[in-house]
């Protein structure tokens, strides 16, 4: 009321901050992503926002750890494609999934065929893996 009667009087700025603070504490009591995208929205520019912007993302991750399906993974995947909260489970020794996506599956598929190429060339000049031993051929 104050603001909208004195939108430049002398509290204004006081007003205004405190109005941020007791919104933002109202949405992350919420605890959930619609009260936080809504702090974010009314408060673009507001003193919460990184705050705000990473609960929405524990959020979504803890959510995803209860579903625990692949598809929850690369949906979180793909909205935090660095995968902030899954780099640090694993760093912490958590269980994590690994996703697989397009890309990966093309840059393996390109290795196997690398490797395949490469292991009849080998078979080609007679020489084995197994025939090796400490990196030289052995009789046999």
């Amino acid at each position: 009321m104050y603001l909208k009667n004195n939108p430049d009087g002398k509290y204004a700025k006081k007003v205004q901050l405190k109005k941020d603070e007791l919104t933002f504490a109202q949405a992350k009591y919420d605890n959930n992503t619609v009260s936080l995208e809504g702090y974010i929205i009314d408060y673009p520019e507001g003193k919460y926002i990184s705050e705000a912007k990473q609960l929405i993302e524990d959020i979504k991750y803890n959510h995803t750890r209860i579903k625990d399906t692949i598809g929850s993974y690369k949906k979180y995947l793909d909205e935090y494609p660095d995968g902030l909260k899954l780099a640090q489970s694993s760093k912490e020794g958590n269980n994590t999934v690994k996703v697989e996506t397009d890309k990966d599956n093309q840059e393996k598929q390109s290795r196997e065929s690398r490797r395949n190429t490469q292991t009849e060339a080998d078979s080609s000049e007679g020489v084995y893996v197994g025939d090796l031993k400490d990196g030289k051929k052995t009789d046999g």
